[in-house]
């Protein structure tokens, strides 16, 4: 199973690259946020991804993905608390 979390969050990374390449927006904002959240059940370390986290945020801010600006920072506030618990 943990096979099949690295290789999804590679592909959500090539995803996002592809979506600045062509300029889709709406996909850019999607593949950061299934990086975010694929990367967080995987078990990657959260002192690592809330950094990533506050990155992607920072980017969905920046293109007016607002939806998903949202749903990644609800993710990071649970990276950061659940963090803060261990």
């Amino acid at each position: 199973m943990e096979k099949t979390y690295w290789r999804n969050i590679i592909i959500f990374k090539e995803i996002y690259l592809t979506s600045v390449e062509i300029g889709d927006l709406e996909y850019v904002a999607y593949s950061l946020y299934a990086y975010s959240y694929t990367a967080y059940f995987s078990g990657k370390s959260l002192s690592i991804l809330e950094g990533e986290m506050a990155e992607n945020s920072k980017i969905l801010k920046q293109i007016k993905q607002e939806m998903v600006f949202y749903w990644n920072e609800i993710l990071s506030a649970n990276s950061f608390k659940f963090n803060k618990w261990l």
